[in-house]
């Protein structure tokens, strides 16, 4: 392969071991998300969030904020 003008040899390797736990914690991470955008939008169909447009949409923002 060549980059930046050069050749390079490039090894991949693959670990089902960690391949597993990686897709278990973006599951959980998934799942948590889900939970917490369900909750906020159980409060708002139930009108008893007090917050403005913009704090609304700054609770959306963290919780869907890149890991």
């Amino acid at each position: 392969m060549q980059t930046l003008g050069a050749q390079r040899r490039v090894l991949l390797t693959h670990s089902p071991t960690l391949h597993a736990k990686q897709a278990a914690g973006l599951d959980q991470t998934l799942a948590k998300a889900s939970g917490a955008l369900a909750e906020l939008a159980g409060v708002l169909e139930r009108g008893k969030a007090r917050r403005d447009r913009a704090g609304i949409e700054a609770a959306i923002a963290r919780i869907t904020r890149p890991r």
